[in-house]
């Protein structure tokens, strides 16, 4: 299995497909800058997320949004007007979603303080506490 991380600003407004009320998966992409012999150029990866991680991508995640993205990379290929596309993808396990992180701060460069996190949890791995305890 391949492991993929990334960490940038999702590019335009996450796609999500719905059944029965709840949200099944989630698009999106994220841009990441490289730094390749002094100069900057932007990679963009295709991420999808299913069930749950879908769900917090619904609530915390949209243009401009800085996130760091784990999970398992993936291939795959379709056919369009008889040519073959190839897409390569993030299966998102993870995710960490930041607001008012702009471009115009580095992440290596920039110090983070309260305003930069959601007050809440957004990490899936553990069931959210609906009970009020």
């Amino acid at each position: 299995m391949s492991v993929a991380s990334i960490a940038g600003n999702v590019v335009r407004d996450p796609f999500f497909k719905e059944e029965d009320g709840k949200t099944t998966f989630a698009r999106f992409t994220i841009a990441e800058d490289t730094y390749f012999k002094g100069k900057t150029s932007p990679v963009y990866m295709d991420c999808i997320a299913f069930a749950g991680v879908a769900e917090v991508v619904k609530k915390h995640v949209n243009k401009g949004v800085f996130c760091i993205v784990e999970g398992r990379l993936t291939s795959g290929s379709y056919k369009k007007n008889n040519q073959t596309f190839y897409t390569r993808d993030i299966v998102v396990e993870r995710i960490r979603a930041m607001k008012n992180f702009s471009d115009s701060y580095p992440y290596a460069e920039r110090e983070s303080d309260e305003s930069d996190t959601y007050n809440e949890d957004i990490n899936y791995d553990e069931p959210e506490n609906t009970s009020g305890d």
